[in-house]
């Protein structure tokens, strides 16, 4: 049953999908672009798969060089027959580990609404479906987090593709890094690093995407671990930067307005008590950008607070220390709402919490 169908000019797939998630509703969400087709599963108000038509989690296996060609067609036949989640069939053929397959399917979901997160035109049907179920290989995903994740992603991007300008550049190591001093995404990307393999490459074998594969290589170049081979493709990957979240959000608000009119004469045709979940929604729409705001301030303290330990062998007595060191701009404190970061040192580790006036 179409419980909504649209115009992406109109109404964002953002605001469809918070409409939707709001309302805990279960079905599946089809998004089309110039030819392009993406499905997303959700099941109560919550992500649980999405990907583009004819592309399956096989795919991303595949070309992680964890999954063989053989395989995956002995796969399908068996869902053919079962009509079993293919993943589960990979799990319990003993294909891929389990572990595998939820990297590649959590990746499918991030790469997949950062793609049609930016899509300006298009159209999108989403069908009510209660046989919607969650994977037993992924946990479902907030809507909320889910999206100011990926809007974090499109606001970087640009930043991250002027170091990494090509897919096709390849890079090798710079004498021997201590990788006990990386997190486990770090690592994977190094041992990746050979001199051979593309970018491309690396972002297909690793399962992490082609945002975080390119921030981690964008930080080993800053910090000298990496460099670029004498034969890299240079190219600039022009057709990759992306539109900055903002823009894309403040388009949506007005869109946003027109639907949720139109949403409410709907509603007090059927059912005026159910009037009221939609400014709920709209509240919701516009904490978006203060919330991510004041997140993306955070994630800098944090990042200085490891930088300066680096440096002095030990965190900073006060958030203070970090501006005298000049690691951090007293700009990129948060200050919203009254609200200050409280900060408190133990041993080898520290506190960051909420103080208001």
């Amino acid at each position: 049953m179409i419980g909504l169908e649209g115009i992406i000019k109109e109404f964002s797939v953002i605001d469809v999908l918070q409409l939707i998630c709001q309302q805990e509703k279960s079905g599946i969400l089809t998004v089309a672009h110039k030819g392009k087709s993406a499905e997303i599963a959700i099941c109560e108000g919550k992500i649980v798969s999405a990907g583009f038509t004819k592309h399956n989690v096989g795919e991303y296996l595949i070309r992680a060089k964890l999954l063989s060609l053989e395989d995956l067609h002995r796969a399908q036949a068996i869902q053919q027959e079962t009509y079993e989640p293919l993943e589960e069939i990979l799990i319990k053929q003993g294909f891929i580990e389990a572990s595998d397959v939820e990297r590649a399917l959590n990746n499918q979901i991030y790469e997949t609404l950062y793609d049609i997160f930016q899509w300006k035109e298009g159209t999108y049907t989403f069908s009510l479906r209660q046989s919607v179920k969650s994977s037993s290989c992924l946990r479902p995903l907030p809507f909320q987090s889910l999206v100011l994740d990926v809007l974090r992603m499109i606001d970087e991007w640009p930043e991250v593709n002027s170091s990494i300008p090509s897919f096709d550049l390849r890079f090798q190591k710079a004498g021997t890094a201590d990788l006990e001093h990386f997190e486990p995404a770090a690592v994977r990307v190094y041992t990746l690093i050979d001199g051979r393999r593309t970018v491309q490459e690396i972002i297909d074998e690793s399962l992490l995407g082609k945002y975080t594969t390119c921030k981690i290589l964008s930080e080993f170049l800053q910090h000298g671990y990496i460099h670029k081979s004498a034969n890299a493709d240079s190219t600039p990957q022009t057709s990759r930067i992306r539109i900055p979240y903002t823009k894309v959000l403040i388009a949506s608000n007005y869109a946003l307005l027109g639907v949720i009119l139109l949403a409410l004469v709907i509603i007090l045709a059927r059912n005026p008590q159910n009037i009221f979940p939609l400014f709920n929604q709209a509240l919701f729409k516009q904490s978006f950008l203060a919330e991510y705001q004041h997140n993306r301030q955070i994630e800098k303290i944090e990042n200085a607070l490891e930088e300066y330990k680096l440096l002095y062998g030990f965190y900073p007595h006060s958030l203070q220390d970090l501006i005298a060191s000049k690691i951090i701009n007293p700009a990129d404190f948060p200050a919203q709402h009254n609200q200050r970061i409280g900060y408190l040192a133990e041993n080898d580790s520290y506190r960051l919490m909420p103080e208001y006036q």
